[in-house]
């Protein structure tokens, strides 16, 4: 019987726009700017059905919000203002 592979995954902000090979199970893809999964500890993304097989939806969800929260709080104190020249 063999025992499915876990993988410690985290979303981080990708702007990497060309085409990789995900390291779960080597198919090439294109990720997509913006949250990404990866594999945790590394810039190495993941592709959106290994991403669905081995991240359950609900933290999915809670890195989501916990992101773009910590984003709208760094907006709303000034630190992503464009600076005027």
């Amino acid at each position: 019987m063999s025992k499915k592979k876990e993988y410690k995954l985290s979303i981080q902000e990708n702007n990497l726009l060309k085409a990789v090979i995900c390291p779960i199970c080597g198919e090439e893809f294109e990720p997509v700017i913006g949250p990404q999964v990866f594999i945790a500890g590394t810039w190495d993304p993941v592709c959106i059905p290994c991403s669905n097989k081995h991240i359950e939806p609900y933290m999915w969800l809670a890195q989501l919000v916990a992101h773009h929260g910590f984003k709208m709080l760094m907006i709303s104190q000034g630190s992503f203002e464009s600076k005027k020249a």
